[in-house]
């Protein structure tokens, strides 16, 4: 939920054509990571997706959300 609303302003943003390259890159590499370490815990908790969530997911939203805070547009 907290990756949620902020990737929902970056794919909007996207799709306008308001990013650079260099910020479409480390977004996209951000949310691989983020991606990821949720589906690994999500199969980890056998699909329950109210588990707590690990300190890894934690740790990719982390820095996803300091990669969206380094795009001023989408603040």
């Amino acid at each position: 939920m907290h990756v949620s609303w902020p990737m929902t302003r970056y794919r909007n943003a996207a799709a306008f054509g308001s990013l650079t390259v260099s910020e479409k890159e480390r977004m996209n590499a951000a949310y691989a990571a983020y991606q990821s370490a949720f589906n690994q815990a999500l199969r980890e908790a056998g699909g329950d997706y109210d588990a707590p969530a690990p300190d890894y997911v934690k740790e990719r939203a982390n820095q996803l959300h300091e990669v969206l805070a380094g795009i001023p547009l989408l603040h």
